[in-house]
Order: C-alpha cells, then structure tokens, then sequence
C-alpha cells in the first residue's frame, strides 16, 4: 500500500483534477491501474461518470460529490477503506446529486456496483447520500454497509436487490418518508431490500413503496425476538387468492402485498408493523377499518395472525411528520426456518380464503365407539363468527347452530343413515355490514 503522505497527495491531486472539469460535459473519469486514495477530510466533485476499473481507498472523513450520470464498477474493481476493508468496508461518504438541466429538471442517475447479493460479494459502499429529485437507479445489485440517507428522490431497485448491512451488522437508512425510500416495482419478485444480520430485539424499517408516488409509500417495521437474522423484503400492488396469482381479492384488502424472504434455518418470533395508504384500501376494508388485521400466505392459503391489534392513525414509519392518509397494522407471528412469506391486511379474511382453509368430513359413523361420531369441520375454529344449517335429502332443515366448535358438533342423533346437504355460512369481518362466504356440500351418515 502506498505511504500515507503520498496518498494524500494523489487525495489531494483528484480533488484539484475532478474540480477543474467542466460542468456540462458527461466525460469519464478512469480508474485504471494500481491504487487511487481520497484522504482524511478531503471533499471533492465528479461531474462525469466514473469507471472504476481498479480500486479505490477512502477515508471514513471523506466526501465524495457524484454529479455524473454513471457510477461503474468494472470486474475485479473494490471500493475499499484505509483498512483495506471490501465486504465490511467503513469508508468516504458518496452524495449522489444531480446536474441541474433547463426548466428546473433534472437528470436520474444510475449506479453499476458489480455486487452480488447472493455470494455478499463485489465492491460495497461505506455510506451513502441520494440526493437526487428525479432519483438514483441500480443497474446491478448494491452493498451499503454502514449508512444510507435519503435527503431527496428515489432509489429505484429495477429489479435489483438492495443490501443494507455487512459481514458484522446492519446498516442505518436516515431520512426516509412518503417522497423519497425504496421503489421496488408494481408486480410480484425481482427487487428486494435486504438488511443483513438484523439484531435481537432491535427495531427495523424497510422503507419501500411499490412506485414513485408518495400513495404508494408502504413501509415495514420489523423487530426479530429470537436471534440475528437476514430479512429480504418487497411490496407489490395488489392482493391475490394465491399470494402472486390467482383471483384478485380487493374489496376487503388494501390492494397491497408483502413479500418477505427469511433465511435463517432456525424458527424465530417476529413482530412487525405494516403501512398502508387510505387511497388503497377497498371499499369493505375502507367502511371496516376498524376490525382489520394482518393476514399471512402459508401452506397455500391466506390466515390471520394469531395476535393482531387495531390499526391505528395517523401513519407513523417515517422520519418525518406523520402521515395523515395513511395507518397502521401490527402484528406477531412465528416463522420457522428458510423460507417466503406473504402478508397483507383485511377487514376479514377475504372471500374465497375460508374455502380453501376449511375441511369438512364428507362421512361420519355417529355409532359411539369415540371415533369419527360426529361431523367435523377441521379448522372452523379460525373462523369462530359462523353458522351451520344441515338439510335432509327432502330439503328440510335438521340441524342448525352458530359459533360451531367442538362443543356444539353435529351428531345426528335420532337421523336415519344417508346423505344430507350442509351450508357453511362465514361472516368474515365480525359485522352484520359484511359479505359473508358460503360453503356448501354433502355429508354422509353410516352406522
């Protein structure tokens, strides 16, 4: 490595070099071969776009100005601090600011990193600033190790996956509202924003949104119980029978989905709070805010969290002032092992869900020997606002009872053998408002 006087000239002779280039022109600036150091309290100005094709050193007091358009990293390039640090790296702080064009415009920038979040590997920025109107885009997957700040604009994922995070903790995102956090995309996979070894007990925001809209600004907060863990996190408009596909379920959601990635082996408690914009919401949802809570995708079907509590208002993950047209849901649920997640909320699970999740007998033998003697609904106890009507094959009525549990089963007593016709009525939101799904089909009765 070079002595540190002389790395501070070379700090020294960039500074004067990148400084004197004309504002207007887009001309690359090129790191070629060996070594280019930014010393202690040097501050300087790249008006062009950098191509970093070997390594560059900073010091933790250093300040780098970025007004090109591109950030490069080439192959084989590393973004290093004065400890030779690359996966960990404490290092400059880099403010991406734009060019200013006619007409008060301005023009997005990009960034290149050459990182991979699947290997956690490629060159990593220390800190850095997005203080860019029309925002800041990845090309490539990104590493920020220690912090990032919103002050203005965007940082849109493209399909990419954001890092926040090193070998060792987390990362800090600073300055995050309802105009300027993550976009991550309208639809369904690609774009993640991942924080890395997330500490027991701490509190976490993904500050994302599905597109460049503050109504579309959907944040997360998220507080691991058990142990360290690396969360991927993404939101997408709408809310689906089957997570990403199947019918569309918007009157009793809030058009909003939720994906979520953990990647520990081990089970771990989570409690978290979810964001919501008003204009979102559904017109059952709208009209029964007040009884709505967190749903999770699991097993192939969509169930409420066991521990749920009101939303609330105004809505409060930001670093700003709170936001009057949007709440808040929290919630608390085990998760175990890898695996993917999604959550959206509801003013009662939404129609079709409780079709998928019940599963009623279609034969009972009601002839006292303690098995199969009575007609059981597996999983009726998570939709505990219900009714049961029986009919015989006559379409008269036989049996009926609400809150149908194991306590009030249907036993058939004093009923011939044979087949009779049962309607599953389930009122989703706990209000007589409500829509209510209906599940029929047939039971037999064999002695």
């Amino acid at each position: 490595m070079l002595s540190i006087l002389y790395q501070r000239l070379i700090g020294i002779y960039i500074f004067f070099l990148i400084n004197t280039m004309p504002v207007p022109a887009q001309q690359a600036t090129f790191v070629h071969h060996g070594s280019v150091y930014i010393g202690s309290k040097v501050n300087i100005g790249i008006f062009g776009n950098l191509i970093n094709q070997s390594e560059i050193i900073t010091s933790t007091t250093a300040k780098v100005n970025f007004m090109g358009e591109r950030w490069m990293n080439h192959p084989g390039s590393k973004l290093l601090d004065e400890d030779g640090h690359m996966n960990s790296v404490k290092g400059a702080t880099i403010e991406f600011l734009p060019t200013q064009l006619f007409n008060n415009t301005y023009r997005r920038q990009y960034i290149n990193s050459y990182y991979s979040a699947a290997s956690f590997n490629g060159p990593s920025f220390a800190n850095l600033i997005i203080n860019n109107p029309d925002g800041v885009q990845l090309e490539s997957d990104i590493n920020i190790t220690y912090t990032l700040a919103f002050q203005s604009g965007h940082l849109f994922l493209s399909g990419k996956t954001a890092v926040l995070g090193s070998d060792t903790s987390a990362a800090s995102v600073l300055g995050y509202h309802h105009k300027s956090f993550f976009v991550t995309g309208e639809t369904p996979g690609g774009s993640h924003l991942m924080i890395r070894n997330m500490k027991k007990d701490q509190e976490y925001v993904f500050p994302m949104g599905e597109k460049d809209d503050q109504f579309y600004y959907h944040p997360v907060k998220l507080v691991s119980k058990n142990q360290l863990e690396d969360i991927s996190a993404s939101v997408f408009i709408g809310t689906y029978s089957s997570a990403t596909s199947g019918s569309a379920l918007r009157d009793s959601t809030v058009n909003t989905t939720w994906h979520f990635e953990k990647k520990s082996i081990n089970p771990n408690q989570f409690v978290l709070s979810l964001q919501h914009n008003l204009p979102n919401e559904g017109p059952i949802f709208a009209s029964l805010k007040a009884n709505s809570y967190v749903g999770i995708y699991v097993n192939g079907s969509w169930k409420a969290v066991p521990v749920s509590t009101p939303v609330s208002m105004p809505g409060n993950i930001t670093t700003s002032s709170p936001i009057g047209h949007a709440a808040v849901n929290n919630a608390s649920f085990e998760v175990s092992g890898p695996s993917q997640f999604y959550l959206s909320k509801f003013s009662g699970l939404a129609a079709g869900t409780a079709l998928q999740i019940l599963k009623p007998v279609n034969v009972f033998t009601p002839n006292g020997d303690g098995q199969n003697d009575f007609f059981d609904i597996i999983n009726i106890e998570q939709f505990p606002d219900n009714e049961v009507i029986i009919y015989n094959r006559w379409g008269n009525e036989v049996f009926k009872t609400s809150k149908y549990s194991a306590t009030n089963r249907f036993k058939g007593v004093g009923l011939p053998d044979g087949t009779y016709f049962y309607i599953i009525k389930i009122n989703h939101s706990r209000s007589q408002s409500a829509a209510t799904e209906i599940i029929k089909g047939f039971i037999t009765i064999l002695r």
